[in-house]
């Protein structure tokens, strides 16, 4: 997120803070402070989280010790991305003919997962789509001697994705 200000043409000046609050916080923590003489007016965050909601504010303080909030205003950092699932693992069951793929993702408000799948070598097709509170599916479209692979993404509620996963090789 990158913050533009006007700063005061005030002679008495002697500093500013720049403070930064998010959803989940109640006080805001004060993330620069630099002196009125500096013409520092603008300012890069480089500490956020997509989908993260945030409120910034400037404090002003003069010589005489008077100082004084500015209002706050807020930002959403939204980028459409999310990190991909890293965390996929499966079994493979032959006596009940299926491989279960399991994850795990740390984001919240997911939608649905989107999983994908082929033999190797073929191309990769959308295979099902579960809701976003499953973390494990088990598939019995499956024939013999054949090697599987999977990928998969999440869909959040707010319509951001995740990457695709990595492929991950099943032989079956």
């Amino acid at each position: 997120i990158v913050l533009k200000w006007i700063n005061s043409s005030s002679d008495d000046l002697l500093r500013y803070e720049l403070f930064r609050r998010s959803n989940e916080e109640k006080n805001p923590v004060k993330i620069k402070e630099w002196s009125a003489k500096d013409s520092l007016s603008t300012f890069t965050d480089k500490s956020i989280t997509p989908g993260g909601v945030y409120f910034y504010s400037i404090r002003v303080y003069d010589d005489a010790g008077n100082n004084s909030f500015s209002s706050e205003r807020s930002v959403i950092y939204e980028t459409g991305k999310r990190g991909k699932i890293s965390d996929i693992h499966f079994t493979v069951d032959r006596e009940k003919r299926n491989i279960t793929l399991n994850w795990n993702y740390p984001e919240k408000d997911i939608f649905s997962f989107v999983i994908y799948k082929s033999k190797k070598g073929e191309q990769l097709r959308t295979w099902k789509t579960v809701n976003g509170n499953l973390n494990s599916i088990a598939d019995k479209e499956l024939y013999i001697n054949n090697i599987y692979v999977y990928r998969i993404k999440a869909v959040l509620n707010n319509g951001a994705e995740s990457e695709m996963s990595d492929a991950l090789e099943v032989n079956y």
